[in-house]
C-alpha cells in the first residue's frame, strides 16, 4: 500500500467504484494506497441490483473491508450513499480511521413527494425488491457533458431503486442523527450549493449536532452533486490533498 496512508473509498448507490479511476491514480501519485469495493448489488459486485434489506449490511462489509486495511495511517472517503455510510460508521461502530473526508452525504432528497414515499411504504410492505425508476437526472451530478454522456452509457450504472433500500437508508439516516454525535478522525466535509439531488439543509443540521474536536465544512460555489466529477473536480480534489497534508501528519502513526 502507499507509503503516506491507505485510503478506503466508499461509492455511492446505482454507481461503482470504476467511476473513481481519476481519483485513485491522484492519490497513488501522492502515495497512497487505496482500497475498494463495489457494494453489495453494485458494479461487478453480486445481489440484487440497488437492493438491500439492511442497511447494518453494507456496514458489516466495511467492518471486513476494515479488519483487511493494512497498519498505519488510515484515511475514509465516502461519497453520496457512501459519505452517509461513512458517517454512520465512524458514528456508530467507531472504527480505527486517522481522517474522514465526506463528499456530499445523502442525508435526505432535495425533493421527496409525500405521496411517494406513502406508496412506497405500501409497497415495501408487499415487496421489497420491487424495482422502480429512480427518477435521477444525470445533469445533476455534474456541470460537465463528457460525465453527464459517460454516466448515461455505463453499463455498471443503473436506473431502479427498490422500496426496500429507500427505507431501509431512511432508518441509517435517523440513526445518524438520533446520536450518539462523537465524531473522532478531523474530517473534512465538502458539498456543492447547486446539488440538485441531496438536501443539505440537513447536512448542515447533522453538523450542528457533531460533536467534532476537528470538523471542516466547505461549501462549493455551483458544485453539484460529484464535486471530483464537476468541472472544477480538480480544484475540488486539490483542495482534499492540501487538507490532508494538513491534517494527516499531524496525527503521527495510529496504534493498531
Amino acid at each position: 500500500m502507499g507509503d503516506r496512508a491507505t485510503v478506503m473509498l466508499v461509492h455511492g448507490y446505482a454507481e461503482h467504484i470504476g467511476r473513481y479511476s481519476h481519483v485513485f491514480r491522484l492519490l497513488r501519485e501522492k502515495g497512497y494506497g487505496v482500497v475498494a469495493h463495489d457494494h453489495r448489488g453494485h458494479g461487478l459486485s453480486d445481489g440484487r441490483r440497488g437492493h438491500v434489506e439492511r442497511y447494518e449490511t453494507y456496514l458489516d462489509d466495511l467492518d471486513l473491508i476494515t479488519a483487511s486495511l493494512p497498519a498505519g495511517l488510515r484515511i475514509i472517503l465516502g461519497h453520496s450513499m457512501g459519505g452517509l455510510l461513512a458517517l454512520h460508521y465512524l458514528l456508530h461502530r467507531r472504527p480505527r480511521f486517522d481522517a474522514a473526508i465526506i463528499l456530499a452525504p445523502y442525508l435526505g432528497l432535495r425533493d421527496q413527494p409525500r405521496l411517494k414515499t406513502t406508496l412506497g411504504k405500501l409497497l415495501c410492505a408487499v415487496r421489497s425488491t420491487f424495482p422502480i425508476a429512480n427518477g435521477l437526472d444525470p445533469h445533476t451530478l455534474s456541470r460537465d457533458p463528457a460525465v453527464v454522456t459517460a454516466y448515461t452509457e455505463d453499463p455498471l450504472v443503473f436506473t431502479t431503486t427498490t422500496p426496500g433500500w429507500f427505507f431501509s437508508m431512511k432508518r441509517c439516516i435517523d440513526a445518524t442523527f438520533s446520536g450518539p454525535h462523537r465524531l473522532e478522525p478531523p474530517t473534512l466535509l465538502l458539498y456543492g450549493d447547486d446539488d440538485g439531488l441531496c438536501d443539505h439543509d440537513r447536512t448542515v443540521e447533522l453538523t450542528g449536532l457533531l460533536e467534532a474536536p476537528e470538523l471542516t465544512v466547505e461549501v462549493v460555489a455551483g458544485g453539484r452533486h460529484e464535486l471530483h466529477n464537476d468541472l472544477e473536480a480538480a480544484a475540488t480534489l486539490r483542495r482534499v490533498l492540501r487538507w490532508l497534508d494538513e491534517k494527516v501528519p499531524l496525527r503521527g502513526q495510529s496504534e493498531e
